[in-house]
């Protein structure tokens, strides 16, 4: 392969480890908070139910590919990442509630609705919803349902080629404080919301694991329902 073919990418790809240095030597918060959130949707895929751990383990390593791309630059990827993997973690949640359409999906039959299974008075995270599964957190569902929602409409924004959202990202491949502290915000609401989903869902596979129980009282323990679901609260 010519010299000419391999420098452009040589260069690009010299940007981004410029881009990943420096943003992990000025954000180590940030990143280790994120590493944190994978080991914790890592914790939950190694207990879900086997039919759904494939589509669950894609949108964890989404999630991973879209901080790194974050991590070096790549901020319109990074962005995008976070939105495909709030769809597919909580379509993953959906079809474990309707088997018949799982299979239907996996045949690439069907679509998943990202506005029916957040639709606010019946979809996942809905009060109504939350109180079915486990009624000590349905006053919780609506900070999360907010944190998805949001979430999803920032980052499609940015797949859908908003000009008033493409004009903040830089024009080249290099570290922007703003937008990577942007970006990392809604990374952590997406992060946030797919594990309150997660154990709304599958709270009962609690018992017996210290170390998922450990997980949860790190990330959920601020919440009054939490705290009586995991015994640091009276009923």
């Amino acid at each position: 392969m010519s010299e000419s073919v391999l420098e452009p990418y040589a260069k690009l790809q010299d940007a981004m480890r410029k881009c990943l240095i420096l943003s992990l030597e000025k954000h180590p918060k940030i990143f280790g908070n994120l590493h944190q959130m994978d080991e914790d949707l890592m914790r939950w895929s190694n207990v879900m139910p086997e039919c759904l751990v494939g589509q669950f383990l894609t949108a964890r390593r989404e999630f991973t590919m879209a901080t790194y791309c974050a991590a070096s630059g790549m901020y319109q990827q990074a962005y995008s990442g976070i939105r495909f993997f709030l769809e597919l973690s909580f379509a993953s949640v959906y079809y474990s509630l309707y088997e018949f359409e799982r299979r239907q999906w996996m045949m690439d039959r069907i679509d998943y609705s990202w506005s029916k299974g957040m639709d606010r008075n019946d979809g996942m995270l809905s009060s109504k919803f939350v109180e079915v599964f486990q009624p000590n957190l349905a006053s919780h569902a609506k900070e999360f349902f907010e944190k998805a929602t949001v979430t999803y409409r920032h980052c499609s924004q940015f797949i859908h080629g908003k000009a008033s959202m493409y004009k903040t990202l830089p024009k080249a491949v290099m570290y922007s404080e703003e937008v990577l502290q942007d970006w990392a915000k809604y990374a952590q609401y997406a992060g946030d919301a797919s594990l309150f989903l997660l154990l709304v869902r599958y709270a009962d596979l609690l018992d017996g694991n210290d170390q998922l129980v450990d997980v949860v009282e790190a990330r959920f323990g601020r919440l009054l329902g939490v705290r009586k679901m995991i015994g640091l609260a009276d009923g």
